[in-house]
């Protein structure tokens, strides 16, 4: 009897049954691995490509306007020879006796202090604008090269390889990287309508109020927006600065999840299937999960 078992161990050690099943496995699990990041890459990388797209047609199309306001703003040298050319005419109508002392007559093109301010913000605006459209081509590059780099070899090192990618996307930050120049756009549009109030309220009044209203009402929306998404995180009011105050919330707060948001999110789950779904597998799946929620 001991001699039958030791050579029933001894077939069973030189078997390759246990090996070919471990091999279909892991292909299995690979294959699949495989089909879910290259979902989730597609996905990444198509959101990622359409706002850097965003940036560089708006950044583009935001900086033409921000110069052309820029020069607006410069000082007018013909102020200067119009006047002088009024004291001309007042003497050769009048004589030099009625003229007065064109000493003290100051040029146009000197900058006064409220001016130079207003140059400031407005420069300011438009090298944030140029500084986000710098980014976004960038960024450009960094996608096209994390796209580039799918690996080679067998199934198991590519998605190593793909796993290395993904550990790499969270341990450097580049979401909330590429994130930044969507902020820094939003800076350039603030002080671009800081900018743009001051200059017309140093010319009209009455005119500046509308423009002061329309950028207090943008910040205003802005705020509420981002305040209601820390509330609310099921909110769809997501923007760059929203995700950045949460995960600063995050850090100091950190919420756990309760079981009563798991129960009503299961909840919410099946009624979505059951409303939306056609499909009688689908129905009778989410039908069946019924009777295991609250």
């Amino acid at each position: 009897m001991s001699n039958t078992l030791e050579q029933i161990l001894e077939v069973l050690r030189e078997s390759t049954i246990a090996e070919e099943r471990g091999k279909d496995v892991q292909s299995k699990f690979w294959a699949t691995y495989k089909k879910v990041s290259n979902e989730h890459d597609d996905d990444f990388l198509e959101r990622a490509n359409d706002d850097m797209g965003i940036i560089l047609t708006f950044a583009g199309l935001f900086s033409a306007v921000n110069s052309t306001f820029i020069v607006g703003m410069q000082p007018n040298p013909g102020d200067t020879t119009n006047a002088l050319m009024v004291q001309l005419i007042q003497v050769i109508a009048n004589g030099p006796d009625t003229v007065n002392n064109i000493s003290n007559l100051s040029s146009s093109t000197d900058y006064t202090s409220s001016r130079a301010w207003m140059q400031t913000l407005a420069y300011t605006s438009l090298a944030f604008s140029v500084l986000a459209a710098f980014g976004a081509v960038m960024g450009k590059q960094w996608l096209h090269s994390y796209k580039a780099a799918r690996g080679r070899g067998s199934l198991e090192q590519r998605g190593l390889q793909g796993q290395r990618k993904l550990d790499g996307l969270d341990h450097w930050h580049l979401q909330a990287v590429l994130g930044t120049f969507l902020v820094l756009l939003q800076i350039s549009l603030f002080l671009f309508g800081l900018s743009l109030s001051a200059n017309v309220w140093m010319q009209k009044p009455t005119i500046s109020s509308v423009i002061i209203c329309t950028t207090a009402f943008g910040v205003l929306f802005y705020g509420i927006t981002v305040f209601i998404s820390l509330l609310r995180p099921d909110s769809p009011f997501k923007s760059p600065g929203s995700h950045l105050l949460q995960a600063i919330c995050d850090q100091i707060l950190p919420v756990k999840p309760t079981s009563i948001d798991n129960t009503f999110g299961r909840s919410s789950v099946i009624c979505w299937i059951l409303e939306t779904s056609t499909n009688p597998e689908v129905v009778a799946a989410a039908a069946a999960m019924i009777l295991l929620v609250q």
